[in-house]
Order: C-alpha cells, then structure tokens, then sequence
C-alpha cells in the first residue's frame, strides 16, 4: 500500500467537563474554554495561605487547536473531531482519535457516551452513524462502487491484551505486518452495517471490559480500549476493480492517577501508569526529533517498552491523521493533574505524522492513467479547432452552440474523439511493446554471454584440478621409489659390515692347514686306542676351524666401521612447482664400501 504523502502536525483539542455534584464547595481553576474554536485555556491558582505564610497566585495560559467549554456537548466534539476523520477515511488515509486525561475527567463519556440518548451520543457511535450514512448514499449515487466495514474492539489490561467482542477466544497478540505495522493478530473481527450493529457490540463490550470504582469516579475505566473500524472501498466491476482500505481507531486511555488520590490497586495504577509514561516518553521524543530536521542519528523511540504505544506506533509517528483530546477536571483540588494533562497536550502539538492514501501500487497507476485520459477528452472537446477537425460538416453556430448541440451529434463527436485518442494510446503501446522487446532481447543475450562465461570457468577449474591430481599421483610414485631404493642401499652397507673380510678368510685356512701335518705322522704310529682319540681330537679342530672366528680373533683385525650413505635432499613441499621427472640420477661410491649409490641431483 502505498500513496502520496501529506504530512502535518497532530491536532490537539481540550475539553473541559462540569463541576460534579460532590465538587460544588470546591473553587474552579480551569477558565477560558471556547465552544470548538481555537482559543486559550486559562489555569488560576488563588493564593493559599500556610501558618502566617502566605503564597501568592499563580495563573497560566495554553493555547491549542480546539477547546471545549463546560457547555459544550460531545455533538460539538464529534463536529469538530469525529467529521473530519470520516472524511480521511473516504479519503484513504488512516485516522485515530485518543482521549487522554485524568481519571473521572470525562474520556469514557466523550468516547462511548449515552447508547439511549441521542444527543449523549460518543464519538464512536456518531462516527460509525455519519459512516454508514455517506456511504449508502455513495452506493445510490455510484453502481460501480461498494464497501465493506468490520470492527475490532480490544483492551490492555495489566500490560496483557483482551477481545471485548469475544472474551473466552484465546489469547490474542500483537503483531507486526510489514507494511501495515502492528496488529492485533487472534481479536474478532465483526462486520457491521448498520449503527444498531455498533449498538450491540458496545453493550455486549460493555459487560466484560474491566472497570472498578474509585475516589474519583464510581465507573472508572481500569484497562486502555481501542475501538478499530476498518473501511474498505470497491470500485469498479468484476476482475477491474480498484480497493482503498483506512482505518479509525478510536482510543480511550485509562486515566492517570495518583494511588493517594483514588484509593485504586497497587498492580493496576502501577500498570497504568507505567503505559501512560510510556505515552509520554514516547509524545516527548517525536516532538523533540520534530524540533531537529537533520539529526547526526536516529534518535532511538520507546515505542516497544509497553503494548499501548507499539500498538499506537502508526497513530503516533507514522501512517495516520492523529487527533489528541485532552480532558480536564475544573477543580482545584486536581490542579496537578490538570497542569500534567495540559503539558502532555502542550508537547504532542510538535508531533507530525506521515499520512498515505492506502491503495495498492499497480491499481493507483492504472487509476492515474484513466484520469488523465478523462482529462485529455475534455481538453480536446473544449478546443473549437479540434473539434472543427474531427467534425468538418459543423457550422460555425453548431461549433458556438456546441453544448446545446443534439446527442447525435455529440456523440458522433465523441466517437471521433476517441477513436483518435485510440490511435494515440496504441501507438503509444506498440512503442513500449517495441521498447520492451528490444530490453528484453538484450537481457536474454547478456544472460547467456554470463552462462558461457561460467561453462568456460568451470572448464578451466575442472582441468587445472585434473592437472593437479596427475601431477600429485606422479609425484608420489616417483617418491615411493626413491624410498624404495634408499631402503634397499641401506641393506647392503648393513650386510657388507657384518661379513668377514677377505684377509681374515686367508688366515683361517693357513691357520687350519699348518695345524693338519704334524697331526697325520702322530696318527700312523698310534695305536687303535690312541687314534680313536686323535679322531675325536681332529674332528674338533675341524669344526673350530669352520667355526666363526673368535671375539680374541676379531680384536686383532678390527671390523670396517659401517657408513651411513648420504641422504638425497628433496623438495621441501610436494605442492610447489616440482617435477620428478627432470630428476638426473648419477653414481656415486660410498667411501670405503664400494658400493654404488643412486642420489638425485637437480638438473
């Protein structure tokens, strides 16, 4: 939804009700209220004396758009508040009316008013009167145009939220839509038609709202209640229709107490009045962001600190013509009151809103586009020359006296009229077909240019991944078989160490040949006995001689001391840009083995 703007400022009207009965001895401080009019509200103060100390007078004067006096009937309110909101709400824009004041200064009086009486009517039943009433005539007048309304009443009790329509319905909460703003989402919703229909609601509301009786006041309203019309508008027929829906939310606050003052519950004045700080916390901050036009930085709104002001976010700050009404006690006895209500008043005249026609965008568009070719027919059948041209048989007195003309011939006129504009409007449309045609073609070519585009980078991706993989799996081969062939030189130096020399072997043999001679001239003059023995005896040279040589044996040739080959040096990172393919292999003798061994060498 959306329309043009027309900001302003919210209106702010004051009323002041009679003396009570139980106040006659009491002295008025509240003078100067006006029937309606813009004038001034004068608050006097008589001097009071304490002990021989005496305090002088004190008086002041405010000034706001509306202000109503003692004498003054909630027909004069409604006239001066209510009217105007009907006609935003024909209009498309939202409206709201809040009453604010002291308890038993008269908010529920000026609201809900008398069901019987019709001159005690309240603003709610008039507004939903005056409503009904225009548009039946709207409907008689115009056969392409229809409404709907549907009513919503809720209170705020102890910072919880209740349907008066429909008590024992589950809980409902508020919520927030994203263009409209914050809604009761679970409150039922009742289509109404007529003002008898307005009529049962209330009572029926009536009933279940939470009142209680105080010092002040023997009915005094305990929760906030917010009385919701939504009316939408239909027009035109069938599929072409076009729709306007407003709101009017009608507010009636619990009154600001004091816990001395009204004998009230201690949870209930704290709740109530922890709203209605809220209230003005919130009143404070819009009227202060108002006096600045460009802030270095949004200046932060309570608006979530209490479910009175998130549901008025709209009605205060936002999508809404906002109208204030502030109701004063004229005794003396509630002059800090009064003076509170007055200041609150004094700084919600600052406060701007941002009011839009609510309809939806495409439908605005086409609504436009009709109006301007009504105002093109009429301008071009105010042009005598034009309508010479599409009518050259007229005279010059039929072309003077062309309103007195017969319908047959304005209609042929007519015709002529649009059948031209016809001509117009579809060359006008072949353009824009041809405009779009060629944007069209254009972002059809350029969509595919950017998916080649990404098939070629894929490409290019999936092939240097491949190459990477390749490259890798090479790599490692070749590395296995470098370890491979280091293990496999390592064996061999290990084995060569272990073996006996070539000289040690040479000394064996000798040793075991010097010591067979003298052994053969013993054996062959022995005797069978003794030879036996020498048999035993040889038979043990023999196996010490194929025997491994000595620990005293190995002292006198000492062993060749095992080398470690070198270690080949790779690269340090398989990752970097390595090929073991251009690896060049080169022999090279371990020194004192003789043994040859493969070490790379960069190329």
């Amino acid at each position: 939804m959306e329309g043009a703007s027309v900001g302003g400022n919210v209106t702010v009207a004051v009323r002041v009700r009679p003396i009570l009965k139980k106040e006659e001895g009491d002295v008025e401080c509240v003078t100067g209220a006006q029937g309606g009019g813009r004038g001034c509200v004068e608050v006097t103060k008589p001097e009071i004396r304490v002990g021989t100390a005496v305090l002088p007078a004190q008086g002041q004067r405010w000034t706001f758009d509306h202000c109503f006096g003692a004498g003054d009937g909630n027909v004069a309110v409604f006239d001066t508040l209510g009217l105007p909101s009907v006609n935003h709400a024909f209009a498309g824009y939202h409206a709201c009316i809040l009453a604010y004041g002291q308890t038993g200064s008269g908010k529920t009086h000026t609201m809900e008013g008398s069901l019987t009486d019709p001159s005690q009517h309240g603003l709610i039943l008039q507004l939903c009167s005056t409503l009904f009433a225009k548009a039946a005539e709207k409907k008689q007048a115009t056969n392409s145009w229809d409404y709907q309304a549907e009513v919503t009443y809720v209170e705020i009790y102890n910072e919880k939220v209740r349907c008066l329509l429909q008590p024992k319905s589950s809980d409902p909460r508020i919520r927030e839509h994203p263009v409209t703003g914050p809604y009761v989402d679970g409150a039922t919703k009742c289509a109404v038609q007529s003002p008898d229909d307005i009529v049962k609601l209330l009572k029926r509301a009536g009933k279940t709202r939470a009142t209680a009786a105080t010092k002040l006041n023997d009915r005094s309203s305990r929760s906030h209640a917010l009385f919701v019309v939504t009316f939408t508008q239909i027009e035109g027929c069938r599929d072409d229709t076009f729709e306007k829906e407003s709101r009017i939310t009608l507010v009636d606050l619990a009154g600001s107490e004091r816990a001395a003052g009204t004998e009230v519950s201690t949870k209930e004045g704290s709740n109530i009045n922890k709203s209605l700080a809220t209230l003005g916390k919130v009143i404070n901050v819009l009227s202060e962001r108002e006096g600045v036009p460009h802030p270095a930085k949004p200046q932060y709104i309570p608006y979530r600190d209490s479910l009175l002001t998130w549901m008025l976010r709209e009605s205060l700050g936002g999508n809404s013509k906002t109208s204030v009404l502030c109701t004063l006690s004229p005794g003396l006895q509630n002059y800090d009151q009064t003076i509170s209500t007055l200041r609150f008043a004094d700084r919600a005249k600052a406060v701007r809103t941002s009011p839009v026609i609510n309809e939806d965008p495409s439908k605005k568009r086409i609504r436009l586009l009709v109006e301007e070719v009504e105002l093109l027919k009429q301008q071009l059948l105010s042009q005598p020359e034009r309508r010479a041209s599409l009518a050259p048989s007229m005279s010059a007195d039929e072309d003077a006296n062309y309103d007195e003309l017969p319908p047959s011939h304005r209609l042929k006129e007519t015709e002529a009229v649009l059948q031209i504009l016809k001509e117009e409007w579809s060359a006008r449309v072949a353009q824009f077909t041809h405009i779009q045609r060629d944007q069209m073609e254009s972002l059809t070519k350029s969509v595919e240019q950017q998916a080649s585009l990404g098939n070629k980078l894929q490409e290019i991706v999936g092939s240097l991944q491949t190459k990477d993989a390749s490259r890798s799996r090479r790599q490692s081969l070749e590395l296995n078989k470098i370890r491979e062939a280091l293990e496999e030189v390592k064996l061999l130096v290990k084995n060569k160490s272990t073996a006996p020399s070539e000289g040690e072997r040479k000394t064996r043999v000798r040793q075991s040949s010097a010591a067979t001679t003298p052994r053969e001239e013993e054996t062959a003059t022995q005797t069978p006995s003794s030879r036996a023995d020498n048999d035993v005896d040889q038979k043990a040279t023999e196996a010490a001689v194929e025997a491994p040589p000595t620990k005293e044996v190995a002292k006198e040739v000492p062993p060749v001391p095992a080398v470690d080959p070198p270690v080949p040096e790779f690269p340090a990172a398989v990752d970097q840009d390595y090929d073991p393919g251009e690896i060049v292999f080169k022999q090279k003798e371990v020194v004192g083995m003789g043994v040859p061994v493969a070490l790379p060498r960069a190329a």
